[in-house]
């Protein structure tokens, strides 16, 4: 008879789809020449509290910098946001003078799918960088790209918002102290 312990399944398949590559205070602390010399040319990026936070309508011109040196060195950089407001990020996407996938529906692999279709994106070579890990690291974990957690950069606004940041950070901080 094969015994299998409930909890311990449970905690591989919590850390395979929910536990990130990396963990990063922000986007600028990502090593991007490092991941460059490993083969990675495509970064599909978060807009809401990942490049700027959510009360703010633009990001800090160190965020336009950090885009211009991705593309200067021939990286496809993709806005990828479940924000349903178009004029918001179209506004962001105008600014970096990136493109953006609005109302994307993360963590639903269709998405992902369907960007390295139009973008001609391999996603061994992708990178997904969030500030949620239910959104953003699960979808980019589900289709095997590279996923980097980076904290919010400001408090969330709404109570509902911010019960479920706290809950995915809970949830970070287990997942971190058993692997």
């Amino acid at each position: 008879m094969i015994k299998i312990n409930f909890f311990e399944s449970m905690r591989d398949v919590l850390s395979a789809y929910l536990m990130p590559d990396e963990h990063k205070s922000t986007i600028l602390d990502i090593d991007f020449e490092l991941l460059h010399n490993k083969g990675f040319n495509c970064a599909l990026i978060d807009i809401d509290n990942t490049i700027v936070e959510r009360k703010y309508s633009f990001p800090e011109w160190k965020m336009k910098k950090l885009v211009d040196d991705l593309k200067a060195k021939k990286w496809k950089v993709i806005l990828v946001s479940n924000n349903r407001r178009l004029t918001r990020a179209l506004r962001v996407a105008d600014f970096l003078e990136i493109s953006c996938v609005y109302k994307a529906m993360k963590p639903f692999p269709w998405v992902y799918q369907k960007i390295f279709k139009d973008y001609s994106c391999l996603p061994s070579k992708t990178v997904c960088i969030g500030d949620q890990l239910f959104m953003d690291i699960l979808g980019g974990n589900i289709v095997d790209c590279r996923t980097v957690y980076v904290d919010p950069l400001g408090p969330e606004q709404k109570l509902y918002r911010a019960v479920y940041i706290w809950i995915e950070r809970y949830v970070l901080r287990i997942l971190e102290s058993i692997l």
